[in-house]
């Protein structure tokens, strides 16, 4: 055991950062060995990148924090408060917006919910709702992304019972909901997160071996990937500490194939860097 880590280490450490004596041995190592090696190192990762997402990201202590936070978010809301949406308007017997706070566990206040039938389609109040009712649209934001959508034709009738029925029911199957979460968590996260490593690989290897091709007729479609497979190893660490630090961030997740074929395009050069050298 002791032997193979080391060997994987002696690998890592040398190919790393991409250059033509180590990379160039690759053409004559079987790319199972290659795809052994960054199968290891990928598993390493995704489990230290899944943990630290749970601890920094995701709240250990959220079903006394979720109970909390539906008990304050009972009490703001008004006994006589109707929302009624018909034929695709929303309309409220308040003469005021309707907000819904919510407290993490240090007592930091987020707006979960806005009804206000005088706003558009735009969100133009501060602080913007987690979920925004208004005069013509459902709008559900959640940091970078903005999901808006109209209402239908039917007709809808929210009051503060069935609100309160829905925020009881949900406080009631805390505990369930965190268990179920945590579960789906750690077996689909994972899976996702090598699904998209491996698209990542791929399709990078592909577009740097189309380059590469125009000018070393020689040049092997399994070799690309097999360079590639070392040679990003370094930014999947730079991306997994971004998105940690950032998470949810849209632009920590766009950098990641950019960085990735970077790095193939500079691996495959090194691998082949004799070849080319001997065909100028």
């Amino acid at each position: 055991m002791h032997t193979k880590v080391k060997a994987i280490l002696h690998i890592f450490a040398t190919s790393v950062i991409p250059n033509a004596p180590h990379y160039h041995k690759l053409l004559h190592t079987s790319p199972i060995r290659s795809l052994r090696y960054f199968g290891i190192i990928l598993m390493f990762l995704i489990v230290i990148f899944t943990l630290c997402i749970f601890f920094f990201v995701v709240s250990v202590d959220q079903t006394t924090q979720l109970r909390t936070s539906l008990t304050h978010a009972l009490s703001s809301i008004p006994d006589n408060v109707q929302i009624r949406i018909d034929n695709g308007i929303m309309s409220t017997n308040l003469n005021r917006p309707l907000y819904i706070w919510s407290y993490d566990h240090l007592n930091r206040p987020s707006l979960i919910f806005l009804v206000d039938e005088h706003q558009t389609d735009r969100l133009n109040s501060k602080p913007v709702a987690l979920l925004t009712l208004t005069k013509n649209h459902l709008i559900l934001k959640t940091n970078e992304i903005t999901y808006t959508k109209p209402y239908d034709t039917q007709t809808y009738i929210i009051n503060s019972d069935s609100m309160s029925r829905f925020m009881r029911l949900v406080t009631l199957y805390a505990p369930q909901i965190q268990v179920a979460f945590y579960v789906s968590y750690f077996l689909v996260f994972p899976v996702l997160t090598a699904f998209w490593v491996s698209a990542i690989v791929i399709i990078t290897s592909l577009c740097t071996y189309t380059v590469f091709h125009f000018f070393i007729k020689r040049v092997h479609f399994v070799r690309c990937i097999q360079a590639t497979l070392h040679g990003s190893v370094l930014p999947f660490i730079l991306s997994f500490f971004l998105l940690t630090l950032y998470p949810g961030q849209v632009s920590s997740l766009v950098i990641t194939p950019f960085l990735v074929g970077i790095f193939s395009l500079v691996s495959v050069f090194e691998m082949y860097f004799d070849e080319i050298k001997n065909d100028r």
